[in-house]
């Protein structure tokens, strides 16, 4: 034996020795400290949530909604609630992925990796010495047998915090999914960082080697229950008021091989939060409110505004025209009026008047006539040919009223008078953000259980109506795409 501990301490020595080799301060200059964090775990859990919705305490209001606002309509402002109920997911299980079997997309615990995060300093997006958090999602297996929840509506007062069995009664289905696990290969990781001035970045490169589930179905617990009509034939119903539940869904549901990853996902995607008090956004909320008084109907429009009346409307020749007509009647009834007073004060001979006397009753007519044009008001002349128009056209008169309504609103929007203060999440893609799905395969399933035959046995129904293969799936979000979301 102690031959043999000679014999291997001869065999080591050397590498011993080159361990020892002096280090030279140019190399010693580039060797930091490590630092970093690493996590393993195995965590399984339930988790349950009694209520989860999102409410709408105005329910269809507001100046982009003009829907059920009109008088044959009922107000759709009550407001409500959809979300689910419970949600419950039993053995969810957070774990590395360490199975000798799992060989998904090349997989081999050869490469096995712990969740990390590390915070460094690179080029990010062209910028450099741009600082970011790198989550690393190591070699990961989640798993779970099971997810159950109900789909439903409430109203706002049927959200009940001292019976919240109560909440959400207004069920549409249930969702079920379970005998799931998903593999994240190793190599993939989430950046975040910020950009010019505040903002944060996410650049995703994740794969996801492989995704399995055994089930996943819509389903109605209670069936086509007594109470709804039983459509039938003469002697026989196509089905009875005694149906009990039923379900549709998907299983064996696979995504990825040994081969090929089920899902990649690689791209950047910024949101920022800003407030604005100028530009569409903040012009929409005024001009819309000004426009919009109910359904169709539009905010009487100032009639004395003659100079946009005039200058807009298909009617603007005919007023013009009438309105010119009038005014030329009366300035010569003016002057007419005036020639004749000139020759009664001046005891002329209407019959025989001579040369200068005739031409001294037109000169006093001409100057009564260009007096009146010159003190003359026009707008009342046109208000009465559009008083005229509208009397014999009414439908045409209200829908030229509108449309001046809506160009007066516009040149006073344009004006910035009408602008609100909106806050915005900006939601934006600084370079191409691409999902790729390599290979989908499922039986499409009706059953009468949730888990639709997967997991229990010889349920009372589980029918297949086929199988479902999808290859080759690519969805490529454009470079400077955006996505903006604000409150009506």
């Amino acid at each position: 034996m102690k031959r043999v501990l000679t014999i291997l301490a001869f065999l080591l020595l050397p590498l011993s020795v080159w361990a020892m080799t002096p280090v030279s301060d140019a190399d010693l200059s580039n060797v930091t400290g490590q630092a970093g964090v690493n996590i393993n775990a195995d965590v399984t859990m339930d988790i349950g949530i009694g209520t989860m919705a999102w409410g709408d305490a105005d329910g269809i209001a507001g100046v982009y909604n003009p829907w059920g606002t009109n008088a044959s309509t009922p107000v759709l402002s009550g407001g409500g609630y959809v979300g689910i109920k419970g949600f419950n997911i039993t053995n969810l299980r957070i774990k590395a992925r360490t199975e000798a079997t799992d060989e998904w997309n090349g997989y081999s615990t050869l490469i096995l990796k712990p969740i990390t995060i590390d915070v460094a300093t690179g080029t990010k997006l062209d910028v450099a010495d741009t600082t970011f958090v790198r989550f690393g999602l190591g070699a990961l297996q989640i798993s779970m047998d099971a997810m159950d929840f109900t789909v439903a509506l409430g109203t706002r007062t049927q959200i009940d915090l001292a019976d919240p069995e109560d909440n959400l009664p207004q069920e549409m289905g249930v969702v079920s999914l379970g005998a799931m696990s998903v593999y994240i290969n190793p190599y993939s990781y989430v950046d975040i960082f910020a950009h010019e001035g505040q903002g944060v970045d996410f650049e995703v490169n994740v794969t996801l080697d492989r995704i399995s589930l055994g089930y996943v179905s819509w389903g109605d617990t209670d069936g086509y229950p007594a109470g709804n009509p039983i459509y039938q034939q003469t002697g026989y119903y196509w089905f009875d008021s005694s149906n009990t539940a039923g379900y549709i869904g998907l299983a064996n549901l696979n995504l990825g091989d040994e081969n090929n990853p089920a899902v990649t996902v690689n791209g950047t995607v910024q949101i920022d939060v800003l407030t604005t008090a100028e530009g569409v956004y903040a012009m929409l909320p005024g001009v819309a409110d000004a426009l919009l008084n109910g359904y169709g109907t539009i905010v009487g429009f100032d009639t004395t505004d003659y100079a946009l009346l005039t200058s807009a409307i298909v009617w603007k020749d005919a007023i013009y025209e009438g309105a010119t007509a009038a005014i030329t009647a009366d300035a010569t009834a003016a002057g007419e009026t005036a020639a004749t007073a000139w020759i009664v004060a001046n005891a002329v001979d209407p019959l025989n008047p001579t040369p200068a006397e005739l031409a001294s009753a037109q000169a006093a007519g001409a100057a009564a006539a260009a007096a009146f044009l010159a003190s003359v008001d026009t707008s009342a002349y046109i208000s009465a040919e559009v008083t005229a128009l509208a009397t014999a056209n009414p439908t045409e008169y209200a829908n030229i009223m509108n449309g001046l309504h809506m160009l007066q609103i516009l040149q006073i929007a344009a004006a910035g008078t009408l602008d609100v203060p909106t806050s915005i999440v900006h939601i934006s893609f600084p370079t191409n953000f691409q999902v790729v799905v390599d290979t989908i395969r499922a039986d499409v399933v009706l059953s009468s259980v949730a888990d639709l035959g997967v997991v229990t046995a010889s349920p009372a129904s589980a029918d297949t109506l086929g199988d479902i293969y999808i290859q080759g799936i690519d969805l490529t979000i454009k470079q400077n795409s955006w996505v903006d979301i604000w409150a009506h």
